[in-house]
């Protein structure tokens, strides 16, 4: 029987005691022995870090942002990272084919193992996007209230309060050699061309480029009708220029600002001092996979000059 060590994140959605009965039974039915240890948000990094030391293979439960931690870690390494989806939301997990923890422990004893790319931030990895402005609010707010509301209820206060609290940002971005300054409500930059869509839709794994999307500063009222217009754009899997929003791609996209700016890496939000510097790291993660190998985004030149350099994964 193979043995792994598990790292929970015991604050994720899906961690509750019965269904940690139920992993552990999933993964002894595939053959596979966990290690299974439940730690704090906070002492994630260190717990994949220690299991990194002495296991070729570490599974990781809990959502996007519990993934960003552990793909942070395991850069340029030889350790492979199997995502075991117990979050909020569970986009990574469910790109590599992993749509439950039973999934997760077949791709640990069938899996096919490939690299992917991981998105950077100042140095500091992502695995499915970066947003700054309006989302980061609402994220910081809802976390406050989840524990004395609950999620549902938390969502929709902390919705209002973000439209309440809109305010324009005078953003610097600063791709292909060249600069636009914007005044913008949010700006969502994703890995690959097509990255901006909804969650059950195919996102590209192979990413090569950032996708921008810059939603305009505009009235609050105007920018609910934008919203549901996004919505309805998404839904018919039109592109997001058809909803208003402006859109790039570019390898290495930085972001400069003349204030402090809320940003959220897969949903983990913070403030960062500017500038940001965002980028694609190729084949920078092992991981094992149910899904089957993506074609690799194209090129992307940067309109009308040459292409720009795409940075690379350490050895390893």
């Amino acid at each position: 029987m193979t043995r792994i060590p598990l790292i929970l994140n015991r604050t994720a959605r899906g961690a509750t005691p019965g269904a940690l009965a139920r992993m552990r039974h999933d993964f002894s039915e595939a053959g596979v022995e966990v290690d299974l240890q439940p730690v704090a948000g906070a002492e994630l990094e260190q717990a994949v870090r220690a299991a990194a030391e002495t296991a070729g293979i570490v599974a990781v439960g809990g959502g996007d942002g519990t993934q960003s931690t552990a793909a942070a870690v395991l850069v340029g390494t030889g350790v492979s990272l199997v995502p075991v989806p117990v979050g909020t939301l569970n986009h990574f997990a469910r790109r590599l084919g992993i749509e439950s923890p039973a999934a997760a422990a077949r791709a640990i004893t069938a899996g096919q193992p490939m690299r992917v790319p991981v998105g950077s931030a100042n140095g500091r990895a992502f695995v499915n996007n970066v947003s700054i402005g309006l989302y980061p609010r609402f994220v910081r707010t809802r976390e406050q209230l989840r524990p004395r509301t609950g999620y549902a209820v938390a969502n929709a206060l902390a919705g209002v309060h973000a439209l309440s609290r809109l305010r324009r940002v005078t953003i610097g971005i600063e791709a292909c050699e060249t600069r636009r300054d914007r005044a913008v409500a949010g700006i969502w930059v994703g890995l690959g061309r097509g990255s901006f869509s909804l969650p059950d839709d195919a996102e590209p794994i192979f990413a090569r480029a950032l996708e921008v999307v810059i939603a305009p500063g505009r009235t609050r009222l105007r920018l609910v009708l934008d919203a549901l217009r996004t919505l309805r754009t998404l839904r018919r899997g039109d592109p997001p220029h058809q909803a208003g929003l402006e859109t790039l791609h570019a390898p290495v996209v930085k972001l400069t600002c003349a204030r402090l700016l809320d940003l959220a890496r897969d949903g983990e939000a913070e403030r960062v001092t500017p500038p940001v510097t965002l980028m694609v790291l190729e084949g920078a993660l092992r991981v094992l996979s149910l899904a089957p190998i993506r074609a690799a985004d194209p090129p992307t030149p940067c309109p009308d000059r040459a292409p720009g350099p795409v940075a690379t994964s350490p050895a390893g």
